[in-house]
């Protein structure tokens, strides 16, 4: 573990996994994670995107739904050393492919409700080699059925991380936000994880949360959902 002023994101799930293992983490309407839970989520996560080959600084695209499987995908592309890029689901699929040309993602892991759009992508972005499912309280399960990819959270347990995902720095890029595109495509703006542990850190104060806090997220890790 590093020293506070190093710490990444992936050392503030490991951290939180071990000191509140029990508390809840993650909650909607169809999945419930403890802590110690969302970290082995997580890490067969991980897994999952390194047998697809992604590799340290590769970027994940995220077509998803808020939910708790938001999480996982996110963390666990943080806990590979993969860069996380939420998309605007509100966005043409024209335009989600044209914003993945300049991000260049190693794979896609996307609802699959949301079939069509990744089709549309599978047709116009080849640089994505890896397609991957998700479901939330509002994929309907014909959705399910139909996806040919591994979904998540049903296929995790096939994947159990057997190694130690490369080291990170707090100087790393953790995550890549989009602008909201009102002056053309969305671009990506790199955030660090010193910048991200300092911001939760700085949130944690204003809201004077507690370990036992809950907090009631209705967006997205993208710009406007």
């Amino acid at each position: 573990m590093h020293n506070d002023q190093d710490a990444t994101l992936r050392d503030m799930v490991h951290r939180a996994a071990k000191w509140f293992p029990n508390n809840e983490a993650v909650v909607d309407d169809i999945c419930r994670y403890t802590y110690a839970e969302l970290l082995d989520k997580v890490q067969r996560m991980a897994k999952l995107l390194h047998t697809q080959g992604v590799r340290k600084g590769d970027r994940v695209a995220l077509l998803l739904y808020p939910s708790a499987n938001h999480v996982v995908a996110l963390f666990g592309a943080i806990e590979l050393g993969a860069i996380p890029v939420a998309l605007h689901l509100r966005e043409s699929p024209a335009t989600i492919s044209a914003t993945l040309d300049r991000l260049s993602p190693r794979a896609l892991v996307y609802d699959c409700s949301l079939a069509e759009v990744a089709a549309h992508i599978r047709n116009t972005v080849p640089m994505i080699t890896a397609y991957i499912g998700s479901v939330c309280e509002r994929t309907p399960q014909q959705a399910i059925d139909a996806c040919s990819d591994v979904v998540i959270p049903r296929d995790l347990d096939n994947y159990e991380l057997d190694f130690r995902p490369m080291p990170l720095k707090s100087t790393d890029t953790a995550v890549i936000a989009l602008s909201s595109g009102t002056t053309g495509l969305p671009k990506g703006i790199m955030h660090t994880h010193r910048t991200l542990v300092e911001s939760a850190r700085g949130g944690a104060y204003v809201w004077s949360t507690t370990p036992h806090s809950c907090i009631v997220n209705m967006s997205t890790t993208a710009f406007i959902g």
